[in-house]
């Protein structure tokens, strides 16, 4: 496989990707392979169609399949090749299968921005001060307990005969004030 990176602006780079013939015609053999195993022509029984007929019938599905199993495969090794590091793909263009079954097409990507990190460990860093009182700091919790009650409360069916005049008879812990 021939990759060829030509970085533009922006932290884009577009991939020129070429397969040699031979990745492609193994892959082409496998896939009309597996349409041959399936496909049903009239005057052949299902799977023992002769190639150059299924070849000739399936041709466009053949190579749609093709090209999206080689694109998908191809680009994803082509990065790792380049090792890019690829924030997304942008576009994949200009997909042409040749004659000699030699493929090649262009995929823009956006990569991550290179740049040199300056020094940053050992900073000086000043915290603010800061100063909690017993007060705030049970205004805090109660609200807290506010807002986690309803979340914790487990509500049961109370029976079939029970109505507005019902006396119910409830259990209740409390697990704030746990020692």
């Amino acid at each position: 496989m021939k990759v060829e990176v030509e970085k533009q602006p922006g932290s884009v780079s577009t991939l020129q990707i070429e397969l040699p013939p031979e990745e492609v015609s193994k892959e082409w053999d496998t896939i009309a392979n597996s349409f041959a195993r399936f496909a049903k022509i009239p005057g052949y029984r299902p799977g023992k169609a002769p190639r150059s007929v299924i070849e000739k019938r399936f041709r466009k599905e053949i190579q749609d399949e093709l090209t999206k199993k080689l694109v998908s495969k191809s680009y994803h090794e082509a990065i790792e090749q380049e090792q890019l590091r690829v924030a997304s793909l942008a576009n994949i263009e200009d997909v042409h299968l040749g004659e000699d079954k030699s493929m090649r097409f262009r995929a823009t990507v956006v990569t991550a921005p290179e740049f040199d990190l300056p020094e940053y460990k050992n900073i000086p860093v000043q915290l603010p001060e800061t100063n909690v009182s017993e007060t705030s700091r049970e205004a805090a919790m109660a609200s807290q307990l506010v807002k986690l009650r309803p979340r914790r409360a487990r509500t049961f069916t109370a029976g079939k005969n029970s109505g507005c005049a019902s006396r119910l008879i409830i259990s209740c812990r409390d697990f704030a004030n746990k020692s």
